[in-house]
């Protein structure tokens, strides 16, 4: 007696397979852009919990931005190494530790280290995408 015949599964549609494939890279992309516009909302209520200067509130903004550029060339190299799965994946991690420090944080310096850790960690979303 021969098995029973099974039905295979349909290939899924080309629009869900776009939608796997670049959700996680875009949902990346969207939390990286709040990262950056983030302080701008919460600039008086850092300012007062931390008792900032006009200066220190100026350095937890641009640290960010220093700590995403001074990833760009190491990130493409562990992009071309790693791939963007698993190099993206990885420091997204990294910027979502940085996000829970942050968060907590009870300096300003640590703030700052927060913010660095959160920079680095979505230095490579766009970059991932591609």
């Amino acid at each position: 007696m021969s098995a029973p015949a099974t039905e295979s599964e349909p290939a899924p549609s080309a629009g869900w397979l776009a939608a796997r494939v670049g959700g996680p890279f875009i949902a990346g992309y969207f939390v990286s852009y709040s990262y950056r516009a983030v302080n701008a909302v919460l600039a008086p209520t850092l300012a007062q919990e931390f008792a900032l200067t006009a200066g220190m509130l100026g350095l937890l903004s641009s640290v960010y931005f220093l700590a995403f550029m001074f990833l760009q060339l190491p990130g493409g190299v562990l992009l071309d190494r790693f791939g963007p799965r698993r190099v993206n994946a990885t420091l997204l991690l990294v910027a979502a530790a940085g996000g829970l420090w942050f968060a907590t944080a009870g300096s300003a310096l640590e703030a700052v280290a927060a913010r660095a850790l959160i920079g680095a960690g979505v230095a490579v979303c766009l970059m991932s995408s591609f």
